[in-house]
């Protein structure tokens, strides 16, 4: 059935708003939808306005007046959102900013801790009653204060209701003493648990407990985490362990554990904001100002504190109070290097140059910072280029400005720590530093590695709302059009860079990022070499051509080859229709040869051949040595028709056939699926992407209703297969197998874990089963593997579960829930395409005996099948309750 004009419109403004989000605020508006559903704009705005009193959609009173769904906006900001109406821009933007997530008043949100609030949030928001965490660090890096606003945090999602409490208890040395605190919360008639229904526990020092009384706890937290009438979210707190095996413990009973850095690991600008907000809490305790030197602030912010954050504000109270002791009667108190305690003025260097003292204050220092931050390029930038535009200023007093403010942007994210201190990278880093590094060798331009840190900074902003004020927003395109006119080559590498970022990561940089990224290339290099001299491959595969691309760039030492890596199953015309949309957007124009590895020549030539003032050179079965060749020809300078006709001349593939014994197979993992369906080739991209590293493993396919059964595809198999992973549970005699509920917790498997050992460095494995819990979830599994909306399927099923539970008497275990929501998502998807499971072994004999149980999963699946316009037929009946019998006994 075609979706209604207002479905359109729904689905529409769902991917609109992502675009309004980064700044592209014209594509939500009814003249936007009109333009891209071909219909009238009166139309177009009497549905989005009906759709705002629905409350699916907000409305800003802006020119043109903006439309924005709501469910898409808390999505992507993490808020939820309580309003409808706003008058302008401006307003929602003070919302936004106001609304958004208790984690913003802390030093670091978007910097060092970035990574840790994000684990906290993932563990949030896993349904249904989250994951239990553990927080590690070193005694004082605010482990206590990251709960407290975890709890804030829960609470303003309401992830936890009004009436949840907070409860936080601490382990003792003493065995016996933990005994009765575990008593207390978890074993009593009168315990913790059994007086509230919901709330946050946090169980701070737990690395305290020995071994039996850790398994003990977290028995405890495991069966808190699946009872049906409570909503209880766990977190435990510990200081950093040596002991190998108690972290093992830990990585394979806790789902997800985050780090608190230490102080010396933060970056140098958190550490000052640090310093000055602490003496300003100091201000407002004695009610009197201060002003410390600048020696004083520079070994503050320079000196290691062996208890972290917790050291660094206690120095700051003490030298306050010996400051006021003897300043009292003062307006303002001077704080000396003198007011040092003994252990810092020991460690304090030594001037021999005597200068005039210079003197800081705290609180304008700060609101100076607050300012820089929350207007992005400054007023002095502005104000040199309407200068610069009227003639009042040469242009390069424009650069010294933008300058001054790329360098101290930059100054916030150089670490100031010896290299084997330096904070573990996240995988949004490796991302962000590996595109940044691809320009780098792109454009043969120098580019630092804090740059990539700067960039993920601007852009995470921007996604909070914390970019340009809506005023300057106008004044910031002129400003960047003026530097592309200008400074063609450094337009033309941060074009690309920002292409990148949109393909990548789905974020269109705003214009004060690019105009930053401007200024960085500009800074850091005199002239950008020409990019015309370059060649693409293109593979099937999920990353052969890239593979091959990086290889032969090695080899050759210089950037020569991009690559563009096709799906397996994608036509030839696909194809082609790529690679012109890559031609007519590339930066490279005269010299260009295009690799293929398979496909006929023919359909590309035609595709191509309709783009104006070009010479292409096209040549398939593309290989590394051939692509080498060309390379160096490339570089050589010779012409495309040469190159071509000696490649092709050298092309000669030789073989040896070389028979392996049964012991040196190729090892392999299996993804397993239903018939009919590409879900095993979509588990395997989830799970292959959550690699740290490639591994020499190959992955192999089997799916319900081939013609021979999974035990002989095993046994068959040319590959040693690992082990399997499947939507349904098997049994099978040596592979080990995981289904799908299983995956995020892997590690509690000893004989997959045994294998990953042989593959992964401990480190590695943790990353592996970060990211596993990233793309295992519930909703990206559904978004993934499924074609339809997965956030109106998850809700009608998450109802249709709810009510056969209570029909059937019983409450399916938490990994069958899950089994159930993805084999589910696969039904509705049959029955919508019209291809649902007909064979069933008795369908009448099966109507007889379980008559009972198809009423309640027709009545159960009422709201699927009324919204879908479909109905269930026996065979998938059937096929549920075999799910649920091989699956799940019940609980009553």
């Amino acid at each position: 059935m075609e979706p209604s004009t207002k479905q359109e419109i729904v689905n529409w403004i769902m991917n609109a708003t992502r675009a309004a989000v980064s700044g592209n605020w014209e594509a939500v508006n009814a003249q936007a939808a009109a333009e891209q559903l071909n219909i009238s704009r009166n139309l177009a705005s009497q549905y989005l306005n009906q759709l705002v009193h629905e409350n699916v959609l907000l409305k800003i009173n802006s020119r043109p007046v903006c439309f924005l769904h709501i469910r898409a906006l808390e999505e992507l900001t993490g808020l939820r959102i309580r309003r409808e109406m706003f008058e302008d821009l401006d307003e929602f933007h003070d919302y936004i900013r106001g609304q958004h997530h208790s984690f913003q008043s802390l030093i670091g949100f978007d910097g060092s801790l970035a990574d840790c609030i994000e684990q906290i949030r993932i563990a949030a928001y896993y349904p249904p009653n989250g994951l239990p965490m553990m927080l590690i660090g070193k005694r004082g890096t605010g482990k206590s204060l990251l709960c407290s606003l975890t709890f804030q945090y829960m609470k303003s999602m309401d992830i936890l209701s009004d009436d949840a409490v907070y409860i936080r208890s601490s382990f003792h040395a003493s065995g016996t003493r933990n005994e009765a605190v575990i008593k207390k919360l978890f074993a009593d008639k009168e315990s913790v648990i059994r007086k509230n229904r919901t709330g946050l526990m946090v169980l701070e020092k737990f690395h305290r407990l020995d071994k039996p009384l850790q398994t003990r706890v977290l028995d405890f937290v495991d069966q808190l985490n699946t009872e049906k009438n409570s909503s209880w979210r766990v977190i435990l707190t510990s200081e950093p362990t040596e002991s190998h095996e108690i972290e093992n413990f830990w990585r394979n009973r806790i789902p997800v554990i985050a780090y608190c850095p230490e102080l010396k690991q933060r970056s140098r600008q958190e550490k000052e904001r640090m310093v000055l907000q602490f003496f300003v809490r100091e201000e407002n305790s004695i009610q009197k100002a201060v002003r410390i030197s600048r020696k004083v602030f520079t070994h503050l912010v320079d000196y290691r504190f062996d208890n972290n954050i917790e050291g660094l504000q206690s120095e700051i109270r003490k030298m306050c109070a010996r400051a006021y002791l003897y300043q009292k009667d003062e307006t303002a108190l001077s704080i000396h290097s003198y007011y040092f305690s003994e252990e810092l003025l020991n460690n304090i260097t030594v001037e021999k140059d005597f200068e005039e003292e210079l003197w800081i204050s705290p609180r304008q220092r700060e609101e100076l910072n607050e300012k820089q931050e929350e207007y992005g390029l400054g007023e002095a930038v502005y104000d040199a280029f309407r200068e610069a535009e009227s003639g009042e200023r040469p242009f390069t007093a424009v650069l010294d400005q933008l300058y001054q403010v790329f360098q101290r942007r930059m100054k916030e994210y150089t670490y100031q720590f010896i290299e084997e201190e330096a904070p573990e990278k996240r995988p949004a880093d490796v991302i962000y530093e590996g595109l940044v590094t691809f320009v780098e060798n792109r454009f043969h331009c120098v580019i630092p590695r804090n740059f990539a840190k700067m960039l993920q900074a601007c852009l995470r902003r921007q996604m909070l709302g914390l970019g340009e004020k809506e005023e300057r927003r106008q004044e910031a395109e002129t400003f960047k059009r003026c530097l592309y006119e200008k400074y063609q080559q450094e337009a033309e590498a941060v074009e690309y860079l920002s292409g990148l970022i949109e393909v990548n990561l789905g974020i269109k940089p705003d214009d004060t990022t690019v105009i930053l990224s401007m200024a960085g290339l500009k800074y850091y290099n005199q002239q950008l070499s020409d990019s015309h001299l370059s060649a693409v491959i293109i593979c099937h595969g999920t990353s052969t051509a890239s593979s091959m691309a990086e290889a032969v760039n090695t080899l050759l030492g210089r950037h020569i080859f991009d690559a563009l890596d096709m799906p397996l199953h994608i036509p030839m015309e696909k194809i082609a229709e790529t690679l012109k949309n890559y031609v007519e957007k590339s930066c490279m124009s005269s010299r260009m040869i295009i690799l293929v590895d398979m496909g006929s020549l023919e359909l590309i030539d035609e595709k191509l051949r309709t783009l104006p003032g070009i010479r292409l050179g096209i040549m398939n079965h593309v290989s590394t040595s051939l692509a080498v060749h060309i390379g160096s020809m490339l570089l050589e300078g010779r012409e495309i028709p040469d190159i071509l006709r000696e490649a092709s001349a050298d092309s000669v593939s030789a073989y040896r056939l070389i028979e392996s014994e049964e012991k040196n197979k190729e090892p392999a993992i299996l993804f397993m699926g239903e018939k009919g369906t590409d879900i095993a080739l979509k588990m395997k991209e989830l799970f292959w992407s959550s690699f740290p590293k490639e591994i020499p493993v190959k992955a192999l396919y089997w799916n319900t209703g081939q013609q021979n059964s999974l035990e002989d595809y095993i046994r068959d198999s040319e590959y040693h297969i690992l082990f399997s992973i499947g939507v349904d549970r098997y049994e099978l005699l040596d592979t080990p197998h995981l289904d799908i509920s299983e995956v995020i917790t892997l590690n509690r498997n000893p004989r997959v874990y045994e294998i990953l050992n042989d593959y992964f460095t401990e480190e590695e494995i943790r990353t592996l089963l970060n990211n596993l819990v990233k793309n295992f979830s519930l909703q990206n599994i559904i978004q993934h593997l499924t074609i339809l909306n997965p956030v109106t399927l998850t809700d009608r099923i998450e109802v249709s579960l709810d009510l056969l539970q209570h029909y059937l008497n019983i409450r399916f275990k938490p990994n069958t829930i899950m089994s159930l929501y993805i084999h589910l998502s696969f039904l509705i998807e049959r029955l919508v395409t019209k291809n649902p499971i007909e064979s069933c072994r008795d369908p009448e004999l099966f109507k007889k005996e379980r008559s009972g149980f198809i009423t309640m999963v027709e009545k159960s699946f009422q709201n699927i099948t009324d919204h879908y316009h479909v109905e269930i037929p026996i065979s998938e009946i059937a096929y549920i309750y075999e799910f649920i019998e091989h699956n799940d006994d019940g609980e009553n």
